[in-house]
Protein backbone atom coordinates (compact mmCIF):
# COMPACT_ATOMS: atom_id res chain seq x y z
CA UNK A 1 0.00 0.00 0.00
CA UNK A 2 1.44 3.35 -0.96
CA UNK A 3 1.23 6.17 1.37
CA UNK A 4 -1.50 8.17 -0.86
CA UNK A 5 -3.50 5.01 -0.62
CA UNK A 6 -3.13 5.19 3.15
CA UNK A 7 -4.81 8.62 3.01
CA UNK A 8 -7.59 7.12 1.07
CA UNK A 9 -7.75 3.85 3.27
CA UNK A 10 -8.18 6.13 6.52
CA UNK A 11 -10.70 8.76 4.33
CA UNK A 12 -12.67 5.47 3.48
CA UNK A 13 -12.88 3.80 7.26
CA UNK A 14 -13.53 7.32 8.83
CA UNK A 15 -16.57 7.78 6.00
CA UNK A 16 -17.87 4.10 6.58
CA UNK A 17 -18.42 5.04 10.56
CA UNK A 18 -19.41 8.51 9.93
CA UNK A 19 -17.02 10.78 11.15
CA UNK A 20 -16.32 12.49 7.56
CA UNK A 21 -18.69 12.66 4.83
CA UNK A 22 -16.58 14.50 1.97
CA UNK A 23 -12.90 14.28 1.10
CA UNK A 24 -12.52 18.23 1.32
CA UNK A 25 -13.65 17.76 5.03
CA UNK A 26 -10.95 14.71 5.56
CA UNK A 27 -8.21 16.64 4.70
CA UNK A 28 -8.79 20.00 5.97
CA UNK A 29 -9.90 18.76 9.44
CA UNK A 30 -8.01 15.32 9.65
CA UNK A 31 -5.33 16.40 7.79
CA UNK A 32 -4.59 19.66 8.31
CA UNK A 33 -4.20 20.74 5.20
CA UNK A 34 -6.12 22.56 1.77
CA UNK A 35 -9.09 21.27 0.00
CA UNK A 36 -6.99 20.80 -3.03
CA UNK A 37 -4.02 18.80 -1.31
CA UNK A 38 -4.72 15.53 -2.24
CA UNK A 39 -5.58 16.18 -6.04
CA UNK A 40 -2.04 18.32 -6.02
CA UNK A 41 -0.26 15.06 -4.85
CA UNK A 42 -2.26 12.99 -7.76
CA UNK A 43 -0.98 15.64 -10.35
CA UNK A 44 2.45 16.02 -9.11
CA UNK A 45 2.90 12.16 -8.62
CA UNK A 46 3.93 12.78 -4.73
CA UNK A 47 3.27 11.59 -1.77
CA UNK A 48 2.36 13.03 1.63
CA UNK A 49 4.30 14.41 4.11
CA UNK A 50 5.23 12.81 7.55
CA UNK A 51 3.72 15.92 8.81
CA UNK A 52 0.32 14.85 7.61
CA UNK A 53 0.65 11.35 8.78
CA UNK A 54 1.63 13.07 12.36
CA UNK A 55 -1.71 14.99 12.24
CA UNK A 56 -3.65 12.47 11.32
CA UNK A 57 -2.15 9.74 13.63
CA UNK A 58 -2.28 12.43 16.90
CA UNK A 59 -5.96 13.19 15.82
CA UNK A 60 -6.68 9.59 15.72
CA UNK A 61 -4.92 8.87 18.94
CA UNK A 62 -6.77 11.41 20.41
CA UNK A 63 -10.53 10.61 19.34
CA UNK A 64 -9.52 6.82 20.03
CA UNK A 65 -8.38 7.77 23.51
CA UNK A 66 -11.32 9.50 24.13
CA UNK A 67 -14.07 7.07 22.85
CA UNK A 68 -11.99 4.54 24.81
CA UNK A 69 -13.09 6.09 28.04
CA UNK A 70 -16.35 6.92 27.29
CA UNK A 71 -18.97 5.01 29.35
CA UNK A 72 -20.93 4.00 26.45
CA UNK A 73 -20.85 0.68 25.45
CA UNK A 74 -19.64 -0.32 22.10
CA UNK A 75 -17.59 3.15 21.86
CA UNK A 76 -14.46 1.18 22.66
CA UNK A 77 -14.93 -0.61 19.51
CA UNK A 78 -14.37 3.02 17.61
CA UNK A 79 -11.71 4.15 19.78
CA UNK A 80 -9.69 0.27 18.70
CA UNK A 81 -10.57 1.56 14.82
CA UNK A 82 -9.56 5.14 15.62
CA UNK A 83 -6.01 3.01 16.95
CA UNK A 84 -5.50 0.72 14.45
CA UNK A 85 -5.60 4.11 11.51
CA UNK A 86 -3.01 5.06 13.68
CA UNK A 87 -0.95 2.84 13.58
CA UNK A 88 -0.87 2.57 9.60
CA UNK A 89 -0.15 6.30 9.71
CA UNK A 90 3.02 5.82 12.22
CA UNK A 91 4.37 2.76 10.16
CA UNK A 92 4.81 5.85 7.63
CA UNK A 93 6.43 7.78 9.90
CA UNK A 94 8.66 5.21 11.48
CA UNK A 95 9.57 4.11 7.51
CA UNK A 96 10.27 7.94 6.87
CA UNK A 97 12.41 8.21 9.81
CA UNK A 98 14.57 5.26 8.91
CA UNK A 99 14.88 6.04 5.32
CA UNK A 100 16.40 9.31 6.37
CA UNK A 101 18.49 8.06 9.40
CA UNK A 102 19.89 5.26 6.58
CA UNK A 103 20.58 8.54 4.15
CA UNK A 104 23.18 10.02 6.54
CA UNK A 105 26.63 9.48 6.57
Amino acid sequence: MTKIDVVEHIFSELKSMGFVRHRHEFVRNWLGREESYIRVLRKKMRSPSVSVFRTCANKLIGYGEAFEKNPLTKVDDIGRQFRGLAYKCQLFIDQEISDQSASRP
